[in-house]
Formats: structure tokens, sequence, C-alpha cells
């Protein structure tokens, strides 16, 4: 008896699309990393393709003059995908309908994708949808303060010779303010723009401070229709040492007050787990 494909197998059957929104600083390398090297998955010749951000959020403007003019692949493909973004679906489109793999996931994991507005949202879903993907979100987030602490150290690493003999704290104060700091934070405005376009069910939200166990990957490959292999959990990709001859007692209060809208909205979210995982919290007012 030849047996009737159900509108849910056909669900299961399409090929997953992860888009990837944050945070930066948040575990998106390692968790890139995990699912790079899984014989299900091909997520094409980089992490962060930087597309929609270039395009939408002002801030990331510099990407397009970095790579304008190079020759290499990366830069002519990224240069084809912001003129035309039919050629960046199409691309991910022709990775997963490769005939010498059983590839079931593609993705693009961007954190300045938290950035984005509804609409653009919308376009890239649509985008994906019509080449027959079933598209993912999975937004990973990190207590607000250490977020910004691990990205300016991150900001001194890449600069190291301009920035070796100023301490984590003066660059916290100096930078926890900018818009740049602002919309990577904010999880708040992300998550709300997220959830005007992506039905809960295809929204995944975890924590930094969560992620590095079994639990947590399995709900990940099972939110993404691949099978779990074991991480290695003891592998850290794209850290930074923390200076740890600062006392950040007084800067840190104001950091998370600065913030505080957040972290109550993702205490209100997320229920006491939040209290739990991030520490900062007790610097609330």
């Amino acid at each position: 008896m030849e047996q009737k494909t159900t509108s849910s197998n056909f669900e299961e059957n399409k090929k997953t699309f992860l888009l990837g929104v944050g945070c930066q600083k948040g575990g998106t390398s390692w968790l890139h990393d995990y699912l790079a090297h899984m014989d299900q998955a091909d997520m094409g010749f980089d992490k962060e393709y930087h597309v929609f951000d270039t395009v939408f959020y002002p801030y990331n403007k510099g990407h397009y003059h970095r790579l304008a003019g190079k020759k290499d692949k990366r830069s002519t493909e990224f240069m084809r995908f912001i003129k035309d973004f039919d050629t960046y679906f199409d691309y991910f489109k022709a990775l997963v309908d490769n005939p010498k793999k059983d590839i079931k996931l593609t993705g693009d994991i961007t954190p300045a994708y938290c950035a984005l507005e509804p609409y653009v949202f919308k376009l890239i879903k649509n985008g994906l949808e019509q080449r027959g993907f079933n598209v993912k979100v999975v937004f990973l987030m990190r207590d607000p303060f250490e977020r910004i602490w691990s990205s300016v150290r991150m900001f001194k690493r890449m600069k190291r010779s301009e920035f070796k003999d100023i301490s984590d704290t003066e660059l916290i104060m100096t930078h926890f303010r900018e818009e740049n700091q602002q919309i990577r934070t904010t999880y708040d405005k992300t998550i709300k723009n997220l959830e005007q376009v992506f039905n809960s069910e295809n929204i995944y939200y975890q924590f930094y401070e969560t992620l590095f166990n079994e639990t947590a990957i399995n709900e990940i490959t099972d939110f993404l229709n691949i099978d779990y292999i074991k991480p290695d959990f003891g592998k850290r990709v794209n850290t930074t040492n923390k200076d740890t001859d600062n006392d950040l007692g007084a800067i840190k209060n104001m950091v998370v007050n600065y913030y505080r809208d957040t972290y109550y909205f993702m205490m209100d979210r997320f229920g006491d787990k939040i209290k739990d995982i991030w520490a900062s919290t007790s610097h609330l007012y």
C-alpha cells in the first residue's frame, strides 16, 4: 500500500536553514565549529556572512569597504550576495542539494543580525522558504555585563599594540553605551523583533552559561533536525583572557543598571534561572 505523505512528514523532510542572530561573545563560534564538522551539515565557506547587517544596519557598512575590491573567493561571494540577495539564497540551496552528500542543515550565524528589523527578518525568511527551507532561528544570550566585558577584551586583542596599556575597566567605561554595544546587548528588542516574524516553534533560545552540556546540545540538534554527536565540551573557540587585576565592582553596577530593562525583561521571560546563571543580576538596584 502506498504511504501517504502527511504535512508533518513534509516539514520533517525539509532542509533546515539555521539563522543565527547572536549574541556576540555568546558561544556562536563554538556552535558553528561543532556543526561545521558534522556530515549532515554544510555551513558553506564562512560562519558569519554579514550580508543583511551590511545592507540594513549602518554600523556595519565598514564590512563592505573592507572587502570591496578584494579578489579572494570569500570577498567575491560576499559582494555578489549583497548586490543580489537571490544569489545568497541560491548559494545555500545548492549546498543542501549536493547529490554526493546527505545534507540536512546549512546556515548563517552572524551575531550582528540581532540588529535587524522585522521587515528584514521577513525578507530572509521568505527568500529561504521559497527555496524549500525550514528556517530555524537560534539566539544565544549571555549575561549582558559579561558579554560587554568579553567584547572589549576581543577589541583589545585585535588592537593589541594600541590598547595594550589600557585596562578592561577603562575600555568598558568607554564603550558600554555605544550604539553597537547597545544593539548587541538589548536582547529584549531582538526577541520582540524575531517574534513578529517567526513562530515560537522555530526559535530556540539558549544561554552561554548553560550551553556547554549534553542537554543543551541535544536540544539544539533536535531543534535543527540533525543527529546528535557528542561535542568536545573542553574546546573553546574565539575566547579571550580576563584582566583579573582590576576591581570591576563599581563599573559593573553602572553597566548592569544601564541595561536594567533588559535584565528585568529576561527575568520576566525566562524566570528565576536568569538570577541563577547571570551573577550580575545581584548588582541591580
